[in-house]
């Protein structure tokens, strides 16, 4: 197996998700620190309304958190289009060139969801520890590299309900 660019006991993997998906999550996250000890698992949920004076403050702990990582997984049902923060996450790890990884958490996901979001780069596994942990093996494996900013990217995250920043 070729070397690493990276070293695993370093690594942070970031999941981006809804605070009500908590307890739906956390058997899987639990299974995939099994699966892979030495990586960090990073979360933050929060409750606090998205346009408020205080949410830049709660941006700018969240965009820092974001940046040390080395990849977003983002777990999300059709609601999450609606989740100002989860979508605020995606954006910031797309900037910044960080790999996205989606995993639908149930069935009855929308298609239109998973297409959404396959549309912007967002690489879509299923929702067990298995597939993350494969997945998270090839999106490591390629090195962050920002994309150029141009409209072209930005226009299918234009659907959300705060400005693209």
């Amino acid at each position: 197996m070729a070397s690493r660019w990276y070293r695993e006991e370093q690594t942070r993997v970031y999941f981006a998700f809804a605070p009500a998906d908590l307890a739906v999550v956390t058997p899987v996250v639990d299974d995939l620190k099994q699966l892979r000890p030495r990586i960090t698992i990073d979360y933050a949920l929060t409750g606090e309304p998205f346009a408020v004076q205080r949410s830049d403050y709660i941006r700018a702990s969240l965009a820092l958190r974001i940046r040390r990582a080395e990849t977003l997984v983002c777990l999300f049902r059709t609601a999450v289009l609606r989740d100002d923060w989860v979508l605020w996450s995606l954006e910031v790890a797309h900037r910044l060139g960080i790999p996205l990884v989606g995993t639908p958490l149930d069935e009855a996901t929308s298609p239109a969801a998973v297409d959404l979001l396959s549309s912007v780069g967002v690489e879509i596994v299923p929702f067990e520890a298995q597939a993350l942990s494969a997945q998270l093996t090839a999106s490591l494996a390629r090195p962050r590299v920002a994309p150029p900013v141009d409209d072209a990217l930005i226009l299918p995250l234009r659907f959300m309900a705060h400005q693209v920043r």
